[in-house]
């Protein structure tokens, strides 16, 4: 068992309502860091916190329905929390959101103008994800024509 990890436990022990720590811990139980590797706790501990609208546990849930990491892959669901976490400012989200536009991965269909938008967005608030994503599809669209 991990210091970390018992730090964490101690502070959900003292205030259930902590998401930044229920977010850590639920990283820390999806990777086995310190801890038993533990998906559906992991998830449980993401879920509690994206449900109190913190933005980062809302973007990892959508990594997880992306993924189908201990639930059923759901890229529309996965779009969703991620523009619900770039509606709360969290840039990560719009270079995923970015990603599932590129690939197609949503219910619309593929669309490379808003997987550029959505990372030029990203890019445009400091996001390095999003400088890279948009210098990458640039590039492959440029040595495509």
């Amino acid at each position: 068992m991990s210091e970390s990890a018992d730090i964490l436990r101690e502070i959900l022990a003292l205030d259930k309502d902590n998401d930044e720590a229920k977010f850590y811990l639920g990283l820390f139980c999806e990777k086995g860091i310190g801890i038993t590797k533990d998906e559906q706790a992991a998830f449980r501990y993401v879920e509690s916190a994206a449900k109190n609208n913190y933005p980062p546990a809302i973007n990892k849930l959508g990594d997880f329905y992306y993924s189908g990491f201990a639930c059923k892959r759901d890229p529309e669901t996965a779009l969703m929390l991620y523009e619900k976490a770039a509606s709360e400012g969290y840039l990560q989200s719009l270079v995923n959101m970015g990603i599932l536009y590129e690939e197609g991965y949503v219910p619309s269909g593929g669309s490379v103008q808003k997987a550029i938008e959505c990372y030029q967005q990203a890019a445009n608030g400091g996001n390095p994800n999003g400088y890279v994503n948009l210098g990458l599809l640039t590039m492959n669209r440029n040595s495509q024509e």
